[in-house]
């Protein structure tokens, strides 16, 4: 049985992609941070909400940035996304936002939003791929679906 992982690996274009990732990354963060200013009664969920409204749009500004100039399946792009905003999260996020506020990585990455927001992020780069119809030149021949001619 062959294995596809190192040949989808192959087509992701990292350097693109991790800079795609941190551009949706701030703009969630800065969602987020901007979300907990607002004077409520509650801004643990009046952040989060507009955090769960916001990463349709930041994620969508990722792919846009990453699709501009490479090619990958939506779905590989989207893990991907969400594993370096997972990671920028554990190193910058929860130590100066989370931990400071009396929470811990444990609460943060427990946190049952905190997947559903995770699934949403990487449907919505998934589905942006489908969607805007991006370039596939960095996909093999084998993969493309073939071209209609024109008759």
């Amino acid at each position: 049985m062959a294995r596809a992982g190192p040949q989808v690996m192959a087509e992701l274009n990292l350097t693109r992609a991790c800079k795609a990732a941190l551009i949706a990354w701030t703009l969630g963060v800065a969602s987020f941070v901007a979300a907990f200013l607002l004077p409520t009664s509650n801004p643990d969920l009046v952040a989060n909400t507009v955090l769960f409204c916001a990463v349709p749009l930041v994620a969508t500004v990722g792919a846009r940035f990453y699709y501009a100039d490479a090619a990958a399946k939506g779905v590989v792009l989207g893990l991907f996304m969400f594993a370096v905003a997972g990671s920028l999260d554990a190193i910058i996020t929860v130590p100066l936002l989370i931990m400071p506020a009396g929470g811990s990585y444990r609460s943060f990455y427990g946190d049952p939003g905190f997947w559903i927001i995770g699934i949403e992020y990487v449907s919505a780069v998934t589905l942006y791929s489908y969607c805007a119809k991006p370039s596939y030149k960095a996909i093999p021949n084998e993969t493309r679906a073939p071209a209609a001619e024109a008759k």
